[in-house]
């Protein structure tokens, strides 16, 4: 992903959101915040001392494909080390480690994600930062990246170590290739260098999603440009390789993850995308998912798309599954490792569960395959860093279930947590997961409880089939607790889901006063007239519905103004006129009320301008 402090919108229609995955997920957390354990790992990550300088580790005779599989399921140490900006204060290391949000990276925070079950830590990196003459990396910022790359490594995670966006500079490909090889290439002999004692749970990532060049090739337009964008991108994958292979040490045999066209999985698997020539038979392809990008990205409704803030439908299943099958075919099935290096989604227009949903989708689809999933994360997103535990234990168990193939998922998508409904026979809908492909719904079970779970009050008992929804028939106006399990076909149970909801079928009381019965004199002036709204319940919404007189005096502009219909408007202007003949007009407001359960009550008064005062 590249990522910004600021949200800059999108130059360049969607290829530009290609090509910043990441910037409304970080986006958001700026503004909001400026389980289980890992095996132990016994080979050490270098010999000798915790630098690996004096050295060299041993590499052990296990393919990528291996390799990859051990990882298990990761995360990103995003908005961190590759955060970038002029305006940042470049004295310190420190000042663009924290400028995007970051506290000061501790190793207690390291092994907190290992705590937490991770089995890869993916750490971007712009090496561009404080860099000096000839692309020569910072001492102190590479110095900085092996620290943290120790922690994870001595907590017993796989490293995953890029170039990440780092200021865009990968854009000069095109126009400026010499030099912007040469750029390239200074970077990874230097980091060849650092690192070529660290054994093999340290994997270098050719570049991130920087493999794109719409001013070479719009994949929008025409088929224009597209072989020279992907030979140019297979240039620069197979230079990565010479790069480190050339290198001393122990990157000869280093595991390596080289990038997909913008490492979008559709021009990834494109018949043009090359795997470099490697001797040592040692790469994975780097993919990202995000898709659809209006669920996983947007926050807000943009110019090229409409946000949404619910997926789960069978067209979202089939189009996970379609993608992630494509992997399968073009890689997977040939041999050839896959890392879905990033996938996430934008949290701040979302529920839970729906967030839930989407991102343990994903990563059983992916993990299923043999694809390995790397969580997209930034500071305080999902994983805490104030505390160095993930914030939502719910997400942290539906992730390491996937990772453990062990018992399905079963996830409640009808209705909210604790929300107020009018019916009696509620509909409770589910969604089924198994981290293993072949595994389907072989059975499920209801169950509701009015008390607390202190009794079940009702129990569909185990039913068999793999339907995904189930009434709860004749339940009783109050407060009532929902559970849901289902039944692998292997006879695995999953964890209950639960839901709360509060069941209220009573129309709420609605009275209106108003503080003029009667307009008189009728002397053809406008009136104002102010309601007042008294109910018994606590109310989602009331609205002024009509006003409607009983004679035509005039036209109706003229007679009622300042009536905000729809709203809640408690003022408006009446007009007093004499109707014809000896009828008195008369008003009739309406109010509707509808209570958080949605029950609907409608109240009418009226205001009437009587014919005389006489009484006859």
């Amino acid at each position: 992903m590249k990522t910004s402090k600021k949200s800059r919108g999108f130059t360049k229609s969607i290829i530009s959101l290609c090509k910043s995955a990441s910037l409304l997920l970080m986006a958001a957390t700026l503004t909001v915040s400026m389980g289980s354990s890992l095996t132990a790992i016994p080979d050490k990550a270098f010999a000798a001392d915790s630098t690996g300088s004096e050295a060299t580790a041993e590499m052990r005779e296990i393919t990528t494909m291996e390799l990859v599989k051990e990882m298990g399921i990761g995360i990103n140490l995003g908005n961190t080390l590759e955060a970038t900006g002029s305006w940042i204060n470049g004295t310190s290391v420190t000042n663009y480690e924290t400028a995007w949000g970051s506290p000061v990276i501790t190793e207690e925070m390291i092994k907190g994600y290992a705590n937490e079950g991770f089995g890869v830590l993916r750490i971007p990196v712009a090496w561009s930062n404080m860099m000096g003459e000839d692309y020569t990396i910072n001492p102190s910022y590479l110095a900085r990246a092996k620290e943290v790359v120790d922690w994870a490594l001595d907590s017993g995670m796989y490293v995953i170590l890029n170039i990440h966006w780092d200021g865009g500079w990968f854009e000069k490909f095109p126009s400026e290739k010499e030099e912007s090889m040469y750029k390239y290439t200074r970077i990874w002999t230097q980091l060849t260098e650092a690192f070529k004692n660290y054994d093999d749970h340290l994997m270098f990532e050719s570049f991130n999603e920087e493999g794109v060049w719409p001013d070479l090739w719009n994949f929008y337009g025409s088929d224009d440009g597209k072989e020279e964008a992907y030979a140019l991108l297979n240039e620069i994958n197979q230079r990565f390789v010479d790069i480190v292979r050339g290198s001393g040490g122990n990157n000869k045999q280093r595991h390596l993850l080289v990038g997909g066209y913008v490492t979008d999985i559709e021009k990834t698997v494109d018949e043009l995308y090359k795997l470099p020539n490697d001797p040592q038979n040692r790469c994975a392809v780097s993919v990202h998912y995000y898709t659809p990008v209006t669920f996983a990205l947007l926050e807000e409704d943009a110019s090229w798309g409409t946000a949404r803030t619910e997926w789960g439908t069978d067209e979202d299943f089939a189009e996970l599954n379609r993608l992630m099958d494509m992997v399968k075919t073009r890689f997977i099935d040939k041999g050839i490792p896959v890392i879905m290096g990033e996938f996430g989604v934008a949290t701040k227009n979302k529920t839970q569960e729906m967030i839930r949903l989407y991102l343990t989708s994903v990563t059983s689809a992916a993990y299923s395959r043999g694809i390995t999933p790397v969580l997209w994360d930034v500071t305080n997103l999902h994983y805490n860093r104030d505390i160095s535990e993930m914030n939502d234990k719910v997400l942290l168990e539906q992730l390491m279930a996937v990772k453990a193939n062990s018992a399905p998922t079963a996830s409640i998508t009808s209705y909210q947590d604790g929300q107020a409904i009018n019916l009696n026979s509620p509909q409770i809908d589910w969604t089924f997961l198994d981290a293993d492909d072949a595994d389907v719904q072989a059975a499920y079970q209801v169950q509701a409880s009015s008390n607390g779970w202190e009794s079940v009050d009702v129990d569909s008992g185990e039913l068999a089939g793999a339907s995904g929804s189930y009434t709860l028939n004749g339940l009783a106006d109050g407060d009532w607790s929902i559970r849901v399990r289902a039944k692998d076909n292997r006879g695995a149970w999953s964890e209950w889901a639960y839901r709360s909801l509060r069941i209220n079928t009573v129309a709420p009381t609605l009275n209106v006063v108003l503080d003029k019965e009667t307009l008189w004199p009728a002397n053809n002036k406008l009136v104002k007239v102010t309601a007042t709204v008294e109910t018994d319940v606590e109310l989602s919404q009331v609205e002024l519905l009509s006003i409607t007189p009983s004679i035509a005096v005039g036209s109706y502009e003229s007679m009622v103004q300042e009536a905000d219909f729809g709203t809640f408007d408690t003022e408006f202007k009446l007009l007093a006129k004499k109707a014809k003949g000896k009828e008195p007009l008369v008003y009739t407001i309406t109010y509707k009320a509808i209570d958080q359960a949605g029950n609907v009550t409608e109240a009418d008064v009226t205001v009437t301008v009587p014919h005389d005062q006489s009484g006859k």
